[in-house]
């Protein structure tokens, strides 16, 4: 028994505000707006639960434009066409899953947290929504629900989750162009790994849109790299005085630009590794459409803190090299794609710093018409 195409009426577009900026992963992609790859994010790190090391991983689908709007995980027969869903880990303890907890987001309660403080590590899934306080109730079906609360894997081959109604706010990208669909906490170091399919309705022409066989492998554990060098005040001086206002990162980004007062961020994910070749740069914030050059060096300048250069700090020099362009989303994201250590030349044991030179023309704060984000630093492995 396959599971159709999930039926998705006529309605009225959403009227969504972009809200404060967090931290993205996925490309630019097609102009009218598309689902662009899968974007994860490591929240918490080395916790103790019940004397088990653990590590909390979200996943998250990144779409290009503000107005897509993705409402169901799914789950159907191979020989049908698109494939079934799986969430499985490596770890022999299986997924974390905590008594006050739920299978989906909307059974996730906040009003608990002060209660029961490991509540928040709990795994889950969800679309749009990460809790009762953010998400409407998910209908579920075909979903069975008992290996994944012993910490089993979770599959279905004729099951699915979906946002009713589909239009609402929760199934649009956040600031940084993500859709929540679950958090995982494992043994810290095991992977989380899977496929799944989503179906949304793209924004700019209200037609909906299957993605299937969507695979994933994800270890979890510490991000990639190290950042320094802000525009928060704190070091550096902000070349007009267009220090960030704090809300993005807590200031750990670059000056403000004239699209976020927050300034723009680099993050990095990934593997140190040079063998693996999984290392990842990417950088939220931005203006979105514009150009930037993600480019390596061999230390940071100002002892840390930056230079003044255009709107923002320049935070390393010596020996630069060139890696990638890379254009803004929509919603102000971009990302390598390229090999950082084999384009970077990188050996094993060398620490290399990073940064992006983004333009700004619109509302430029000092009048340069580009500015930096923060500075970031990896020691690669072999």
């Amino acid at each position: 028994m396959s599971m159709a195409p999930l039926p998705h009426a006529h309605r009225s577009r959403s009227t969504v505000r972009l809200l404060p900026w967090a931290i993205p992963l996925a490309l630019a992609a097609p102009a009218l707006g598309d689902f662009t790859g899968l974007v994860s994010e490591i929240t918490s790190q080395d916790r103790d639960i019940n004397g088990r090391d653990t590590s909390t991983v979200r996943l998250y689908a990144h779409m290009d434009h503000a107005v897509d709007e993705l409402y169901a995980v799914y789950g159907s027969t191979p020989s049908a066409g698109p494939s079934y869903l799986l969430f499985t880990t490596s770890d022999p303890l299986g997924f974390y899953q905590h008594a006050a907890g739920g299978d989906t987001a909307d059974a996730i309660l906040p009003a608990l947290f002060p209660t029961f403080p490991d509540l928040r590590y709990d795994t889950f899934v969800g679309c749009g929504g990460d809790s009762a306080d953010t998400s409407l109730p998910l209908m579920n079906v075909g979903i069975d629900w008992v290996p994944w609360n012993n910490g089993g894997d979770l599959s279905t081959d004729n099951g699915a989750w979906i946002v009713i109604p589909p239009d609402a706010p929760q199934t649009n990208p956040d600031a940084l162009g993500r859709v929540f669909l679950g958090q995982f906490t494992v043994t810290t170091g095991e992977t989380l790994s899977g496929v799944l399919n989503i179906q949304y309705e793209r924004g700019q022409d209200d037609t909906d849109q299957q993605v299937t066989n969507i695979t994933f492998n994800i270890t979890v554990e510490g991000d990639l790299g190290t950042v320094f060098c802000f525009g928060d005040g704190d070091g550096g001086i902000c070349p007009c005085g267009n220090v960030n206002d704090g809300t993005y990162f807590d200031g750990q980004a670059g000056c403000a630009n004239g699209a976020n007062l927050g300034g723009a961020a680099m993050r990095g994910s990934g593997s140190e590794s040079i063998v693996e070749g999984t290392a990842i740069l990417e950088s939220s914030g931005l203006e979105p459409g514009q150009p930037g050059l993600y480019f390596q060096g061999d230390n940071a300048l100002g002892g840390g803190d930056g230079v003044p250069f255009g709107d923002g700090l320049r935070c390393i020099g010596g020996g630069v090299v060139r890696l990638e362009v890379a254009y803004a989303t929509s919603t102000g994201y971009s990302r390598t794609s390229v090999n950082i250590a084999a384009e970077g030349g990188v050996s094993a044991g060398e620490t290399k710093v990073y940064q992006l030179w983004y333009r700004n023309p619109a509302a430029s704060p000092c009048g340069s018409g580009f500015n930096l984000t923060n500075g970031f630093s990896v020691t690669w492995t072999p």
